[in-house]
């Protein structure tokens, strides 16, 4: 049984480094989609 079934993750900080590998471990976890948005520089 999956605990975050029907649950949203925000994972900040997910454009590089560990929070980029903890959102495609969600991702992959529970079958769904990380999307990435980036402030431009």
């Amino acid at each position: 049984m999956n605990p975050l079934k029907n649950k949203v993750v925000f994972i900040t900080g997910a454009s590089a480094g560990i929070g980029e590998a903890c959102a495609v471990a969600f991702a992959s976890w529970m079958n769904a989609t990380a999307s990435r948005f980036s402030r431009p520089p």
